[in-house]
């Protein structure tokens, strides 16, 4: 949540997060709570997904060049999945797949990826949305 919260002050950051409508200046007026709720809920559990794909899938179908070589071409693909968001979620999500994926190696489970996944994606939309619910009003 700190990573999050030091994340929400970065321009690059506040232009592309919150994904939720409830903060779209377009959308503020049609989107209600509950359907802010539904897509969070949706969105964060997109995670699972990823993570199972990238930590668990990908990792142990490329582990034919070895294990850890897996994770770095994981890494490298997770990474450039991120290419179209801002600059430095870019290399926070290379070295954060590398990361993620040598802990689902170590501990055989992508929980800890997915909870550290969930955790930055629900922090910056929650501190990015402050930022700009705060401009709004």
């Amino acid at each position: 949540m700190i990573i999050s919260a030091i994340g929400s002050f970065i321009p690059g950051f506040k232009e592309f997060y919150p994904r939720a409508p409830i903060t779209n200046e377009r959308l503020l007026y049609h989107a209600t709570w509950l359907t802010t709720l539904i897509f969070e809920t949706v969105y964060l559990y997109t995670f699972y997904f990823t993570e199972f794909f990238f930590r668990k899938f990908l990792i142990r179908y490329l582990s034919v060049v070895g294990r850890y070589h897996a994770v770095g071409m994981a890494a490298l693909i997770y990474g450039m999945v991120h290419f179209q968001k801002p600059r430095g979620e870019i290399l926070s999500s290379f070295f954060g797949g590398l990361l993620m994926g040598a802990l689902s190696i170590r501990t055989h489970s992508i929980r800890g990826g997915l909870y550290a996944h969930i955790a930055l994606a629900a922090g910056m939309e929650f501190f990015t949305g402050i930022y700009i619910w705060d401009k709004l009003f």
